[in-house]
């Protein structure tokens, strides 16, 4: 064989490999590059969105806070994991949109979670309450909707009386699983007109018996 065709061989080679590589990555959509975890703590200062893509999971340090004028968008499929006692503190805009496929978790960041693990969500009475439109649809402010809320509840100084604790303030609560905390599933005491559709509550034992499961909230 000439040095030539050796030449032309050569080079329809790395085409065919070029080819198939790329017919390769085309077959297999779902292969991607998994995000790394990320620690966050403290007040969040400027409208801020946590996604999956960018971090996975979200380590909670020290408990977060968002404050009022600010908004913190959670997107679906995001999972936000606590470290002992910590919690999410909501004086502004929570955003927390899963879909039926695609949860959103709040979980505990221990490697054996247990039921106390980490504190709680707490809208605060300056969160900003949900709005909807005139046929009853969601249109803005703070909603926790397709998320898993679970091992929160912890026991002591300052105990969380609901995993998910409404302080004098209207967020929209639907179809949530609040399950295996030790506290009561919702605790409420609504500003306005709660709504709380669609969730499944269950598991959940009282933490602190001043606050006891049907005490003002919603609790199973």
């Amino acid at each position: 064989m000439t040095r030539s065709m050796n030449r032309i061989l050569g080079v329809a080679g790395a085409v065919l490999l070029i080819t198939l590589l790329a017919i390769g990555i085309g077959a297999h959509p779902d292969v991607r590059v998994s995000a790394a975890s990320c620690s966050v703590s403290g007040v969040i200062s400027t409208d801020t969105t946590w996604s999956p893509t960018t971090c996975d999971p979200y380590i909670v340090t020290a408990s977060v806070v968002v404050p009022s004028g600010v908004t913190l968008t959670i997107e679906a499929g995001t999972t936000v994991k606590f470290d002992s006692l910590k919690g999410l503190l909501v004086q502004g805009t929570l955003v927390a949109r899963g879909t039926a496929s695609n949860a959103i978790t709040f979980t505990s960041n221990q490697a054996t979670p247990a039921k106390g693990d980490w504190g709680n969500i707490h809208f605060m009475d300056s969160s900003t309450d949900a709005t909807f439109d005139g046929s009853g649809n969601y249109a803005g402010g703070s909603i926790v909707q397709y998320a898993i809320i679970e091992y929160a509840g912890y026991v002591g100084v300052g105990t969380a009386i609901g995993a998910l604790t409404i302080e004098a303030s209207s967020p929209y609560i639907d179809h949530n699983t609040i399950r295996n905390n030790r506290a009561s599933g919702i605790y409420a005491s609504a500003s306005g007109a709660l709504r709380v559709t669609n969730n499944t509550i269950t598991g959940n034992t009282v933490g602190n018996p001043s606050y006891p499961s049907n005490g003002g909230g919603i609790s199973a």
